[in-house]
């Protein structure tokens, strides 16, 4: 799980603001402790969290609800042809 979502923090959060972050998430109840303790432990070692900034760094949660799909169903007519393929 996003370690960033859990306790509700940018990428670029001070440890004072992970430990901030870590009381907040406890207060509100959203996750379970372990889930806390495992983010805000994720997030304290400086390695573990450079791994943790480049898997979380696109939010998919986010970017789909940012999609918006079409209506109807596509068939493979509607989509358009790359023709940079052609000459292969």
């Amino acid at each position: 799980m996003n370690p960033y979502r859990i306790l509700q923090i940018t990428p670029d959060a001070t440890q004072q603001e992970i430990i901030r972050a870590v009381t907040l998430a406890l207060q509100r109840k959203d996750h379970t402790t372990r889930q806390i303790a495992d983010a805000q432990k994720e997030l304290m070692n400086p390695r573990t969290r450079r791994v943790a900034a480049f898997i979380y760094l696109l939010d998919s949660q986010r970017w789909a609800q940012e999609v918006k799909l079409p209506e109807k169903h596509l068939s493979i007519d509607d989509l358009e042809l790359l023709h940079s393929f052609d000459r292969f």
